[in-house]
């Protein structure tokens, strides 16, 4: 009965160790279940954006601020990479379509924020 939030967990290590990384889906999802002892997510909400418009993004917010954010070894990776990871997201989206909702991160901050909220409420609730 607790509430977490976090923004990594469960589907991500399917998603970047399992299928972009090339793992194994099944094992890594096994793994996964061990390790958080049964427990998957009620809710996984997931900024959807092409890679390529995200690395124009940041490249454009870098620059506008004048500041570089250090990249971290999975923003250094092939566009590739995250093409795979962006895919796998998706395929788990539609097989768990009940817990894992898609949000189009095209859309304006305050936008996604509306969006979250109404997702996340319902769950306040329980």
């Amino acid at each position: 009965g607790k509430l977490v939030i976090t923004d990594r967990c469960f589907d991500a290590s399917i998603a970047y160790q399992g299928h972009a990384r090339g793992v194994g889906i099944e094992l890594v999802a096994r793994l996964s279940l061990i390790a958080t002892q049964g427990h998957i997510p009620d809710l996984t909400v997931l900024l959807d954006l092409d890679p390529a418009q995200v690395h124009t993004r940041t490249d454009t917010a870098n620059d506008a601020s004048g500041l570089r954010e250090e990249q971290t070894r999975f923003d250094a990776e092939a566009e590739q990479f995250h093409q795979r990871v962006r895919e796998a997201f998706l395929v788990l989206a539609r097989i768990h379509p009940d817990r894992i909702k898609v949000l189009d991160a095209s859309r304006s901050p305050q936008q996604l924020h509306q969006q979250i909220i109404a997702l996340v409420e319902p769950l306040l609730e329980d």
